[in-house]
């Protein structure tokens, strides 16, 4: 017997009056058509094919050589043309509110009938814990370990720094449009795997991901082509941004710089990153991740000429009764740079923010719901500190070394996770790079403690998550530099004179032990 196979409906003894009949045999007939309903649809779950896209490469036609990476080109041989085509995704307007209203309404509904059946897995923020929906495990999996881990350990970063969130409910709006759906997933699924397995290449799921998302630009490209439609739209470039992070993550360096030329070339013939839709956040998300390679490989940003030229403001003497306020939270190391005049405006307010998130809370500087992408004051951490916009090392100060410095003191006091995002990764490498080719001699008394506070934090960073865990090589490489900088100060409590927290001093001791 299963279940839901009986109906019991009231009986009562004796003889029913026709409208009681009536009644009951309706009862019946519902629950009839109710059961019959519960079987088709558990016959149709069981049919519904899993979150695994298949590489799908086109065996015939014009390939698009500014998405796919050379190597596909035996791929498009070895794989099946797929039988499904793109839909049109969600249509955003320019109003925040519709497309506010239209998100939370995608969040919370079953799409169906005009989407494949892969999106169906995905109806709302959280995975059914109880494994109902259909689909694969590696599909919840990735679904589950972006809402549960790179969103909240990004969250207070963000907010810290009044920088837009694009990790947030924006991502989970993406991956409603099966266009960028596999990007999606292969992108995630691969920081996922790498966390728990590291020393493993790409699992099949992220390379069959990587190749669907492919496919489907070929496709959309050559239907667009042949319609004379749009050829680039805003989930086709966000699309290849994903295969680009996707690309470098695994160290397909050529595929990496080929997508990043790609994708340069179609902002470009959309008019520029202002030109972009979704109220803004595809310009958000463009500029951070360009940031984001930036420092990982010191290399040259795609969008440069999109920035105005920024002159930093320094505090003037005397004090706005505004900064004077932010600047008697500072730490008193703090204080001695801004009288120095060697810590611009922003950057008294970002670290006042700090100040005031380790005090009150991140709350207290951004009420409100932190997991919904709104448009913040600045579209990207360079916006909000111009200083980490220089790329000639010549030209560097010591202000670019405090500002990266504080992005990892962030992750480590208000976040529990640390490698697994693309922000934290960058700003450690960066600074690393940085603080080996420092001089540290060019610097004033006062600066050199500050370097000593700014290296600690970089060492400490090179750590996972456990206080006690092995440096990796790159934060070994740092303890030279490190006892160097403690040996020249003259305070033996320098690292109280900024921010700092017990598990950075027990480390820094810890870390000058090991330099002997």
């Amino acid at each position: 017997m299963t279940k839901g196979s009986f109906l019991f409906v009231p009986y009562h003894a004796g003889r029913q009056s026709q409208a009681d009949v009536k009644l009951t045999n309706s009862d019946a007939r519902s629950h009839a058509a109710a059961v019959s309903r519960q079987r088709r649809d558990n016959k149709r779950l069981k049919d519904l094919p899993s979150l695994h896209f298949a590489p799908t490469l086109p065996t015939s036609g014009t390939p698009v050589n500014s998405v796919a990476s050379p190597d596909d080109a035996q791929q498009d041989e070895e794989s099946p043309e797929s039988s499904s085509s793109s839909s049109s995704g969600p249509v955003y307007s320019n109003s925040t509110v519709r497309r506010r209203q239209h998100m939370r309404a995608m969040q919370f509904s079953w799409r169906a009938g005009n989407v494949s059946d892969g999106l169906k897995i995905i109806g709302g923020t959280r995975t059914d814990p109880f494994g109902y929906m259909p689909g694969t495990d590696y599909g919840r999996a990735v679904v589950d370990y972006f809402w549960q881990v790179i969103s909240p350990v990004n969250q207070p970063i963000y907010a810290i720094f009044n920088v837009t969130n694009i990790f947030t409910s924006y991502w989970w709006e993406l991956m409603q449009h099966e266009d960028y759906l596999p990007a999606g997933l292969a992108m995630v699924g691969a920081i996922m795997q790498k966390m728990s397995q590291p020393d493993n290449g790409p699992s099949p799921d992220v390379k069959a991901n990587q190749a669907s998302a492919i496919t489907r630009l070929r496709k959309k490209h050559k239907a667009a082509m042949s319609t004379g439609g749009n050829v680039v739209d805003d989930i086709a470039i966000i699309t290849v941004l994903a295969l680009a992070s996707l690309a470098r993550f695994l160290g397909d360096i050529g595929a990496y710089e080929m997508h990043r030329r790609s994708m340069r070339a179609m902002v470009r013939s959309r008019g520029g990153l202002c030109a972009l839709g979704h109220d803004g956040l595809v310009k958000c998300v463009l500029q951070q991740y360009d940031s984001f390679w930036v420092f990982e490989t010191e290399g040259t940003p795609l969008f440069s000429d999109s920035r105005p030229e920024h002159i930093p403001v320094y505090p003037a003497f005397p004090l706005s009764e505004d900064l004077r306020e932010v600047f008697m939270k500072l730490p008193a190391g703090f204080q001695s740079l801004v009288l120095k005049g060697k810590m611009s405006v922003e950057l008294c307010n970002v670290l006042g923010r700090v100040v005031e998130a380790s005090t009150s809370g991140v709350l207290a500087l951004t009420p409100g719901n932190l997991n919904h992408s709104e448009l913040r004051e600045h579209s990207d951490f360079v916006e909000a500190l111009p200083c980490l916009d220089t790329p000639d090392f010549s030209k560097v100060t010591i202000e670019k070394d405090i500002c990266l410095a504080i992005l990892l003191y962030c992750f480590h006091s208000f976040t529990t996770a640390r490698s697994s995002v693309s922000l934290y990764a960058a700003s450690r490498t960066e600074l690393t790079r940085l603080l080996l080719r420092e001089d540290e001699h060019k610097y004033s008394p006062p600066e050199q403690e500050c370097l000593y506070w700014i290296c600690a934090v970089c060492v400490d960073s090179w750590r996972k998550n456990g206080p006690s865990s092995p440096l990796l090589p790159q934060g070994v490489v740092l303890l030279p530099t490190l006892k160097r900088l403690k040996d020249g100060s003259a305070s033996s409590n320098v690292l109280q004179k900024y921010l700092y927290n017990q598990e950075l001093l027990d480390g820094c001791e810890r870390y000058l032990a090991m330099a002997g």
